[in-house]
């Protein structure tokens, strides 16, 4: 039998069935993951919450609870004509969730040493969107990319939206090309999915890069933690990978889980083990 993954939704539950594969615990069993949103993992495991572009009132309050009491948040805009603007879209939804801490602006032409201040008093950091290969070379000009890094290893939080969740791959798709992301997580990520009809560019990254693709519709996200993904959102969460033939997508929605480690992917960058 050829190694893949099947899965199954009924009784408000997802099931994952890993046939022949040598993952451990996940060969040929099914695992039943209940749904609510939050997960159960090992304590100290940093999350990552990509969305899809467009985020609603529904995915900041969500945002707003991985805030702790007496930290802030750090929102990192690129360099563009409308970083207040940018800044202020964010700001002002978690302002209406009574976020629980200081809001900061972590701009382009900040000194890293500052942005490096903002970031360690947070908990949770927000990476807005616009141009994903500027804020890749942002990141890693102000040396930030590192100080985002430590603080999944740390356990906090890092969300971003449109071009901020392109940029936490390892690879990114951009344009019509394939480039390098920051590097966060092994899967490659695509935002606007449904919207701008994204399906031919996820098969063309799962082919040319082989890695493992997550293709978000516009107010759609995924909580990510410890190789585990749980949706949010008002759309669709698209799987795509290739195991020696291009396998048909996988179809998320919200208060679905995803063991990505039953594809042999998982959050290596900021790897807490359990």
């Amino acid at each position: 039998m050829r190694p893949h993954v099947e899965v199954r939704q009924t009784g408000g539950a997802t099931y994952l069935l890993a046939h022949g594969m040598s993952v451990g615990s996940y060969e040929e069993q099914a695992r039943v993951v209940q749904s609510p949103v939050y997960v159960p993992v090992a304590e100290g495991a940093g999350k990552l919450i990509p969305i899809g572009g467009a985020a609603n009132e529904g995915n900041f309050k969500l945002l707003s609870r991985h805030v702790v009491e007496g930290t802030g948040v750090t929102v990192i805009t690129f360099p563009t004509e409308i970083p207040e603007k940018r800044f202020d879209d964010v700001k002002g939804p978690l302002v209406n969730q009574r976020v629980r801490g200081a809001v900061f602006h972590l701009r382009h032409d900040l000194l890293p040493d500052i942005g490096e201040m903002m970031i360690k008093r947070s908990s949770l950091v927000f990476i807005t969107g616009g141009n994903q290969v500027r804020g890749k070379q942002m990141l890693e000009e102000t040396r930030l990319k590192d100080v985002v890094l430590d603080s999944l290893k740390a356990g906090k939080t890092v969300a971003g939206t449109s071009a901020g969740a392109h940029l936490m791959g390892r690879m990114m798709p951009f344009e019509d090309k394939v480039v390098n992301g920051s590097g966060f997580t092994s899967l490659g990520i695509d935002t606007h999915f449904r919207q701008l009809n994204r399906y031919s560019r996820q098969e063309g990254f799962v082919e040319q890069t082989g890695e493992i693709s997550l293709g978000l519709d516009e107010a759609t996200g995924i909580i990510y933690q410890n190789g585990l993904g749980s949706v949010i959102g008002d759309g669709e969460a698209v799987v795509r990978y290739h195991n020696g033939v291009m396998e048909e997508p996988i179809r998320l929605r919200e208060g679905d889980i995803f063991d990505f480690r039953a594809l042999g992917s998982y959050v290596d960058s900021f790897k807490v083990a359990a």
